[in-house]
């Protein structure tokens, strides 16, 4: 019994690690060359502090994965249109987590037609269902082979470096992102970690780092 959860516990952290590193490039990518496309500039769309991630797709790809990863024999309409709704439903709330949990934004689509709540985009709700379309109909069977591969083989152990690593870095990027919101909105330092955030940290470099993150006034 003891080992039959250990194992199960292993392969939880295993997909967990692998999905949100897969989604969140995945997603960094896509950004950069969308606001590319778009604006004809480059600018830095990572979502932590260190590396190309953008945790809204890792999370996002996690999500999907859990909820239709044994629905990828239905149609391909029906996996489109169930992941246009996980998608939407996903960046609204996480949109709202982000305001409430951190007092900042890094999109709001308020100056578009066809928002809800300036959280989602109708036509952007689209590209949900798409991403989810492929990643279950055709990339998650070469996932599924990897994942057989990692497990027999004593690489697999690096994977729960990687996670400390992981967390280390979300964690990071939570108490710089707060901190920055708390001196926007002139809320003097309060403990040594805000000294040290202060110090480290300063606006100028996280504006550099993070563009697109707005503070919303309290």
């Amino acid at each position: 019994m003891v080992i039959f959860l250990k194992e199960k516990i292993r392969k939880i952290l295993f997909h967990l690690f692998w999905l949100f590193l897969i989604g969140g490039i995945f997603g960094y990518v896509l950004e950069t060359f969308w606001h590319f496309y778009k604006y004809h500039e480059w600018i830095n769309k990572q979502g932590l502090w260190y590396g190309p991630i953008k945790p809204i797709y890792g999370f996002g790809l996690i999500i999907i994965t859990l909820f239709l990863s044994k629905q990828r024999y239905k149609t391909s309409l029906k996996i489109f249109l169930i992941g246009i709704i996980i998608g939407s439903i996903y960046e609204y709330f996480t949109s709202c987590f982000q305001e409430y949990a951190f007092n900042t934004e890094t999109w709001s689509y308020l100056n578009m037609n066809y928002n809800i709540h300036g959280r989602i985009y109708l036509p952007y709700c689209f590209a949900w269902g798409l991403i989810t379309l492929i990643w279950i109909k055709f990339l998650l069977p070469f996932y599924l082979k990897f994942y057989k591969h990692m497990a027999q083989h004593k690489r697999f152990k690096l994977t729960y470096i990687f996670i400390i690593l992981l967390l280390y870095n979300i964690t990071l990027t939570a108490f710089i992102t707060k901190r920055f919101a708390n001196r926007t909105n002139h809320i003097l330092p309060q403990t040594k970690l805000d000294i040290y955030l202060d110090h480290k940290y300063p606006d100028e470099l996280v504006k550099q780092k993070f563009p697109k993150l707005n503070v919303l006034k309290k």
